[in-house]
């Protein structure tokens, strides 16, 4: 497998990974803890380093929800008009 080279960061703050704590980016990289990633909620750093980038991927936007339309040959559910008073006509 080989030795790894790993780079360390000297900051106050430092984000390391939760297994193996490498360092992975200082505090002051953080960009937007409001992003969401393929897995869920992440936070986006603006530089990182002991990381390997993977080959690009599509990204699949998330499509709207299908119109739910009633059944063939069902009726229109009649809409009750209010008389001024604020009482249903009869």
């Amino acid at each position: 497998m080989g030795r790894l080279f790993l780079r360390y960061i000297e900051a106050e703050s430092v984000h390391c990974c939760a297994l193996c704590a490498t360092h992975l980016a200082a505090h002051d990289q953080v960009v937007s803890r409001q992003f969401r990633g393929r897995h869920g909620d992440a936070w986006l750093f603006g530089d990182v380093i002991n990381v390997n980038d993977g080959p690009p991927e599509k990204v699949r936007e998330a499509a709207p929800p299908p119109l739910r339309r009633p059944p063939r040959g069902a009726r229109p559910r009649a809409s009750r008009a209010l008389s001024p008073h604020g009482h249903a006509d009869a």
